[in-house]
């Protein structure tokens, strides 16, 4: 990172990406029919999270469509597992090449804020947060 401004904000964005992990992890035990992914963790290896990215995908595309939720639901936790996944791979881009110009930064905040969003949307509707 350029600075330690870029730092700070580097490392509060790369906590909400956990946070929201967690979030949407939560809201799907919460389901007509649960799923259960694993809790993230910045000490896996390799292969442990690319098996964890897989089963939030396999989440995303086959687990979610057929919980009978409504359309809006289904979409948005849907989109808010895409922008966690865009930003899992923005974060990596970042590590290996930084944020010159400061908009990698900007894009990785977007989608969490994002994703914060419309999973926060589905677990007000369906009475899981208050």
């Amino acid at each position: 990172m350029e600075d330690d401004h870029a730092e700070k904000r580097w490392e509060d964005l790369t906590d909400d990406m956990i946070t929201l992990y967690g979030i949407i992890r939560a809201v799907l035990t919460y389901l007509p029919l649960p799923i259960q992914l694993q809790h993230f963790s910045k000490e896996w290896q390799p292969e442990e999270t690319i098996a964890a990215l897989h089963a939030l995908n396999r989440a995303r595309m086959e687990l979610i469509p057929p919980q009978g939720l409504s359309e809006l639901h289904t979409e948005l936790l849907q989109a808010a597992i895409t922008d966690w996944l865009l930003g899992y791979d923005l974060a990596g881009f970042i590590k290996l090449h930084g944020d010159p110009g400061g908009w990698r930064l900007d894009g990785l905040e977007h989608v969490i804020r994002r994703g914060e969003f419309e999973v926060g949307k589905v677990a007000l509707d369906l009475g899981i947060a208050d």
